[in-house]
């Protein structure tokens, strides 16, 4: 064989390797970018405390109905510390026709004593750690899809007490948990496979402790953060 055929035959083997190399990574880059769900956090301010919702959003066609999931969020310690009286399944949103009589309208979760599912929970995996517990009470059976459109399906709510002397620059510092242990984010489908590597978790940004929100019907989903009562 010649020097001259030699290095073709080097040559093209060097291509077909590489070729199958990028073949696999290129599989595995698609499938770690195929997620399946989007999971949001929109924060509140409410008089002396911080309402966190938590919404989920399907993202494409073939997902499954989610079934157990810790969904832990953590907090500025400094300033913020859970309530001891959470209402976790319901929220409001202002519906955008100022003709209407009231404008608010109640968003309760569908994962709350709903469609197989128990009662929503609160629960703390120590300072700076703080989670909504969605629990299916049968694996296997029933559980729902979260919805496609807008921001997805209402989750539940997590409440946080303002505490301490927050400054006009001090942060809520919400956002998903970051850490293993504790406090790791954990979710599940409604067969119990473990697909929190198919969650895409989005976090809300800065978010500045003292504040006013201006309540207006400028649109679909703005959020109400004030009483009924008073509203003008």
């Amino acid at each position: 064989m010649s020097i001259f055929n030699c290095v073709l035959q080097k040559a093209g083997s060097r291509i077909y390797y590489g070729l199958v190399v990028f073949l696999v990574l290129a599989f595995f880059a698609n499938d770690v970018m195929a997620q399946d769900y989007e999971f949001t956090l929109n924060q509140r301010r409410r008089f002396d405390q911080i309402y966190v919702e938590i919404w989920a959003k399907s993202l494409n066609s073939n997902v499954k109905a989610l079934g157990n999931a810790s969904l832990v969020v953590q907090y500025n310690t400094n300033f913020l510390s859970p309530a001891a009286t959470q209402s976790p399944s319901t929220t409001d949103t202002v519906i955008n026709d100022v003709n209407i009589p009231n404008p608010i309208r109640l968003i309760t979760s569908q994962f709350h004593l709903a469609n197989g599912y128990n009662s929503l929970g609160a629960q703390s995996y120590s300072s700076g750690y703080y989670s909504l517990e969605i629990n299916l009470a049968s694996l296997g059976t029933q559980g729902i899809i979260p919805s496609s459109s807008g921001k997805g399906s209402f989750l539940g709510k997590l409440i946080f007490n303002i505490q301490g002397n927050p400054t006009s620059n001090s942060l809520t510092g919400i956002e998903g948990s970051k850490s293993n242990l504790p406090g790791d984010i954990r979710v599940f489908d409604a067969d119990s496979n473990d697909i929190e590597n198919r969650v895409t978790f989005t976090d809300p940004g800065n978010f500045n402790i003292v504040g006013i929100t201006i309540l207006y019907p400028n649109h679909e989903g703005v959020v109400v953060d004030r009483v009924q009562d008073i509203l003008v």
